[in-house]
């Protein structure tokens, strides 16, 4: 009976030993939940993404675009947060997060608008120009976001927008429209 015993308890030795040193070789991203992305690759596409992103929130107005506010010559500003960059059929599907604001100045203040933080999926081809977005879509809102996000993204880069940290560019956006709308770097934020 005692050698079952120790048979068992050395069979679950090995097994735990294994185990961890299977882990232990996964590439990092298997590890840590989040998407290997190559740092050369991203900084590649990262301007078309961000001109891509900047170029649809002037195309579609909405905020103080659309109000009588226009005259404070409000302007979108946005960070992106690239998540994972995939190969597919000849093109880069790049899952990507983006923060987007709109200010103006008002006196010696940013006056806040309408902002968003969205999931995207920008299809990117590289050709003798360097890169250019194909297309780029996101998914609805509310109920049916997050089967977007599983269904468009891999199950690593889904698990970082789900359960990453909850990542804004607020400060990076804020300082980026101090200096346009040549403001002080402590100038105040206020809502519209």
């Amino acid at each position: 009976m005692r050698r079952a015993i120790w048979r068992a308890v050395a069979w679950t030795g090995a097994a735990v030993v294994v185990g961890v040193l299977a882990w232990s070789q996964l590439p990092a991203h298997y590890r840590t939940g989040a998407p290997e992305v190559d740092p050369q690759l991203r900084r590649a596409i990262q301007p078309v993404v961000h001109d891509a992103l900047l170029d649809s929130l002037r195309k579609e107005p909405h905020g103080y675009q659309q109000t009588r506010r226009s005259e404070l010559k409000p302007r979108w500003f946005c960070v992106e947060r690239i998540i994972e960059i995939r190969h597919q059929r000849g093109e880069l599907r790049a899952g990507v997060q983006s923060d987007c604001e709109e200010f103006a100045r008002s006196g010696d203040h940013l006056l806040a608008g309408t902002g968003e933080v969205v999931p995207w999926i920008f299809r990117i081809k590289k050709d003798s120009d360097g890169y250019r977005v194909l297309g780029k879509e996101t998914g609805p809102d509310g109920a049916g976001s997050g089967e977007w996000i599983d269904r468009e993204f891999s199950e690593a880069g889904a698990a970082e927008l789900d359960d990453g940290p909850g990542w804004t560019g607020d400060a990076e956006i804020e300082a980026v429209a101090r200096r346009h709308f040549d403001l002080p770097a402590d100038a105040k934020v206020v809502g519209g």
